[in-house]
């Protein structure tokens, strides 16, 4: 099982939302926990899931680039109340919708300075919202950044598939055979078929987990 339709997506998000929202869900995981189903108002079956997390952003990220090292007036490493007073909370609001191009869900996110402006691309790829791994060697361009190895972008900026607001996304073209091949080591036919479309969202997380974090 490599990809699933938009009414399975549908009913497994809505099961996998209800499952990991009690309190006695059987596999806690920050990953998993804390997500929502969101119905379109206008048009049935164009919902998808949110949650929205806090995220530390360092305000030294914003320093000018150009700015050298030996420029610095302080030579010591700055201390631990240093540090603190130049890391603020930002908050990010993550999102997974179908995609019916590669018939599989999709992470959207979005996140905003205290005035409301996006942070650019270079900024969010210092978020600790990524894994250190996720995006080493990759190259960063203005509105993309791109594996080396690959004719697709790993994350990519568009409209939200439901909202049309604009957000980033991690690009899912490469999901479907990681997920399959997740799924068949643990398949069983004892499990219904919205079972297996919730084990098949979660381990699409479990995917997606190699390249976000939700906890700091």
């Amino acid at each position: 099982m490599s990809t699933i339709t938009r009414s399975q997506f549908i009913q497994a998000a809505q099961s996998f939302a209800r499952k990991h929202a009690s309190s006695d869900d059987p596999t806690p995981s920050p990953l998993l926990q804390s997500w929502s189903w969101n119905e379109h108002p206008t048009f049935p079956g164009l919902g998808y899931l949110s949650r929205n997390i806090i995220v530390p952003f360092s305000s030294t990220d914003n320093l000018p680039q150009d700015i050298p090292a030996s420029d610095n007036l302080v030579d010591e490493e700055p201390d631990d109340a240093t540090s603190a007073s130049n890391t603020q909370l930002t908050a990010a609001q993550l999102y997974v919708a179908y995609s019916p191009t590669y018939q599989v869900p999709a992470l959207y996110f979005s996140v905003h300075h205290d005035n409301g402006t996006p942070l650019s691309l270079a900024e969010l790829c210092r978020l600790p919202l990524f894994r250190h791994h996720a995006l080493h060697g990759d190259q960063v361009a203005s509105f993309s950044v791109q594996d080396p190895t690959s004719s697709m972008a790993l994350l990519s900026q568009g409209d939200h598939p439901t909202l049309g607001t604009p957000c980033w996304y991690i690009h899912p073209c490469n999901t479907s055979a990681v997920v399959e091949d997740i799924m068949a080591e643990v398949d069983t036919e004892e499990w219904s078929d919205e079972a297996r479309c919730v084990r098949w969202v979660e381990a699409w997380f479990m995917v997606i987990g190699n390249i976000v974090q939700v906890t700091f």
